[in-house]
């Protein structure tokens, strides 16, 4: 499936820096939606669908430990998820989820894409470090990986 028509990918990036920082930053969001709010219904192929209780809505993603690719069920078709709208529907379903009504989270989801947009695009053009510590923890681009907004 084509990515969304809508080109909300990280601002002040190359295209490809922008889409692999899209993917990056969608896992922690996803990890944390699946694992506080939504309830598995079953397994299309390579995709996992869940429901999403606030909504009643579906979400279908590939993989499990990193789950890509989110896509939502309208009128019974599958439509992808580009990354502002996967930060509404999070935002939406957590706040139904919790009753509390966060309105800097949102920011915070969609900065912290923006940081890791600015880690990938300086992490291109420098040479890795030699002592391999440094390396490993220089590696950690995402932080961790089942918080909303792991860069904020």
């Amino acid at each position: 499936m084509p990515p969304p028509a809508d080109d909300d990918s990280a601002h002040g990036c190359d295209p490809a820096t922008g889409a692999l920082a899209d993917a990056y930053a969608a896992v922690p969001l996803l990890n944390c939606l699946l694992r506080e709010v939504a309830r598995p219904v079953r397994r299309e192929g390579g995709h996992r669908v869940y429901r999403l209780p606030g909504g009643d809505r579906l979400l279908r993603v590939r993989g499990t430990r990193r789950p890509a690719e989110p896509e939502a069920g309208i009128a019974g078709a599958w439509h992808r998820l580009g990354h502002t709208e996967l930060v509404k529907l999070v935002a939406e379903e957590l706040r139904r989820h919790t009753g509390l009504s966060n309105h800097e989270l949102p920011a915070e989801m969609l900065d912290s894409r923006d940081a890791v947009a600015a880690l990938l695009a300086a992490r291109a053009g420098a040479t890795p470090p030699g002592d391999l510590y440094l390396r490993s923890e220089q590696s950690l681009l995402t932080g961790h990986t089942h918080h909303p907004a792991p860069k904020a």
